[in-house]
C-alpha cells in the first residue's frame, strides 16, 4: 500500500470513529450512580447516651435503589452481630430494653427485585461520603480520667489514665494542648 492511500484510509477510519462517537451520549450517561445509604437516630444526637431500658429508634433512607429493602444488624455490648430486622420495606427500626454497655448499629439496602434473586453481594450500608453507615448507642456507659497528682509544675510530666465503663473493646486517643 502506497503512503497516501494508508494516510487516506487512516484518516478515513479516524474520521468514522469520530463520527460514531459524536452520535453517543457523554460516556457519565452510561454510569449508574451507586446507591447509597444513611442512617441516623431519631431523637438524639450521634453516638447517643441511653438509660438502661431505655429505646433508640434509626431510620435508613437510601438514594439510588428501586423500592428498597432494608435489613438492620446490631453489634451487642459483647461483641457479637446480630441481624435485628430481617429485610422488609420497614426503614426504620428501634432497639428496645437496652442493657449497659455499648451497641454498634448498621443498615444494609438491596432492591425488592435484587431480594427476590438472592443477590446479596448488591446489598449496599455505604453513604454518599464512601463510608460505612454506622451509629453507636451508649448504655450506663463513660470514660473518666484521672492523674497521680492534680497539681503539675512546669518541666514535670504527668501520666494520664483513662478508664471506660460499659464501652467493649474501648480504645484511647489522648490529645493535649500546649
Amino acid at each position: 500500500m502506497n503512503n497516501k492511500l494508508g494516510k487516506k484510509v487512516s484518516s478515513l477510519a479516524l474520521g468514522s470513529s469520530m463520527l460514531i462517537l459524536s452520535m453517543l451520549p457523554a460516556a457519565s450517561a452510561f454510569a449508574a450512580s451507586a446507591p447509597t445509604l444513611s442512617l441516623s437516630e431519631q431523637g438524639h444526637q450521634i453516638a447517643a447516651q441511653v438509660s438502661p431500658g431505655g429505646q433508640v429508634t434509626f431510620t435508613a433512607t437510601s438514594t439510588g435503589v428501586n423500592n428498597p429493602r432494608y435489613q438492620f444488624w446490631v453489634e451487642e455490648p459483647n461483641g457479637s452481630w446480630i441481624v435485628a430486622q430481617n429485610y422488609s420495606s420497614s426503614n426504620t427500626f428501634t432497639l428496645k430494653n437496652v442493657t449497659s454497655g455499648d451497641y454498634l448499629v448498621t443498615a444494609y439496602v438491596l432492591s425488592a427485585a435484587q431480594l427476590s434473586t438472592g443477590d446479596y453481594s448488591a446489598a449496599t450500608n455505604v453513604g454518599s461520603d464512601g463510608l460505612q453507615q454506622v451509629d453507636g448507642v451508649f448504655v450506663d456507659s463513660s470514660v473518666t480520667l484521672s492523674a497521680q497528682s492534680a497539681t503539675v509544675t512546669a518541666g514535670q510530666y504527668v501520666t494520664v489514665t483513662a478508664t471506660a465503663t460499659n464501652i467493649y473493646d474501648p480504645l484511647y486517643q489522648f490529645w493535649y494542648e500546649t
